[in-house]
């Protein structure tokens, strides 16, 4: 089978003279992973000092892209010295680059697991939290969540309790459910009845996250109530995280449900290599559609025993897309042996 052609990828859009920002909304499966040159970060990282608005947040943008753990591996040392010049960057008189850079900051430091954050960027993270714009207040409280500071929880805690709706109080729940903490239990099972349908979702994820059964009749009693397709999504990831494993198959069929295809897909390579070996069997689908999307949740799965089928579909497939998605998938699944999370 041969890669597809032209009228089979997606065109970017350009913000400000660069794609570098639509190109991370894609998410790891618009880019293949590889290892970038050192010489590409640093003169990344230099390009966050540049007297242009435009050149800043494009870096920073390009940054957030090859310098994610779901594109690239970065050197330890490369980090470090990254990390004073996304520093020096959030400092910045200008509100949009302070945004750009607390944005960009939480896809490029998401530690592996079992790692945490650089604590000099965890603190300047924390120190935007008192930012004097509510946008930039915003990226550092989400930036947080993937970085997984835990000594900011108390801070999202408080300010999810004084917000209690926007912006700001959806950024400090959603980083508090990537966090699932013990100690923000409460939040969520208070979260599960808000009239905030963002909030109820968050509140779901989090509470699979913590798996904890006893909150089993909670989501079980909202899930009952809800009418919100993406919400009910969310409780499909909690009742599998929380043991009810049959909540696969509505996980799986989310990923052709466009309005929550990229919600499903983030659930599914977040379980990762422990429901890899589950996916397999949907391999044999009828409808190529989900073929696909079940190889593309396979290729950031990190589990490498999945290499073996992801092969055999690359090499007999029927449909060329699918073929095409299970090579990609392989480069992926070599690249990242740890597999990857998704936006």
């Amino acid at each position: 089978a041969s890669a597809p052609g032209r009228d089979d990828a997606s065109t970017f859009k350009r913000v400000r003279g660069s794609i570098a920002w639509s190109v991370f909304e894609a998410g790891p499966l618009a880019v293949l992973p590889r290892t970038w040159p050192p010489e590409l970060l640093t003169s990344l990282a230099a390009a966050l000092r540049d007297e242009d608005e435009g050149v800043r947040s494009a870096a920073a943008g390009a940054l957030a892209v090859i310098g994610s753990p779901a594109v690239s591996a970065p050197a330890a040392e490369a980090l470090k010295a990254l990390s004073f010049d996304v520093i020096y960057a959030l400092r910045s008189r200008d509100v949009r680059t302070r945004e750009a850079v607390a944005r960009a900051a939480g896809a490029i430091f998401t530690p592996p697991a079992g790692a945490s954050v650089p604590v000099s960027i965890g603190d300047a993270l924390i120190a935007a939290l008192n930012d004097t714009e509510p946008s930039v207040r915003a990226r550092a409280a989400d930036a947080l969540g993937w970085v997984r500071e835990a000594r900011a929880e108390q801070a999202l805690r408080d300010r999810f309790a004084f917000f209690r709706e926007g912006p700001e109080a959806e950024t400090a729940l959603h980083s508090l459910a990537r966090m699932a903490s013990p100690a923000s239990a409460g939040v969520f099972r208070r979260a599960l009845t808000s009239r905030e349908s963002a909030h109820r979702l968050i509140a779901a994820e989090g509470l699979g996250r913590l798996r904890d059964r006893t909150a089993l009749p909670a989501v079980s009693a909202m899930a009952e109530r809800e009418r919100e397709r993406s919400v009910l999504v969310a409780t499909a990831f909690a009742f599998y995280l929380l043991g009810e494993r049959s909540n696969l198959q509505r996980l799986v069929e989310a990923l052709l449900v466009p309005d929550v295809a990229g919600q499903a897909r983030a659930y599914l390579t977040e379980l990762g290599a422990a429901a890899a070996p589950e996916l397999h069997p949907w391999l044999q689908q009828n409808d190529p559609a989900l073929r696909k999307a079940v190889v593309e949740v396979l290729g950031l799965s990190g589990h490498a025993a999945s290499e073996a089928v992801l092969q055999q579909v690359a090499r007999g497939d029927t449909d060329r897309a699918v073929g095409e998605a299970a090579r990609q998938a392989l480069l992926r699944l070599r690249a990242l042996p740890q597999g990857a999370r998704t936006r």
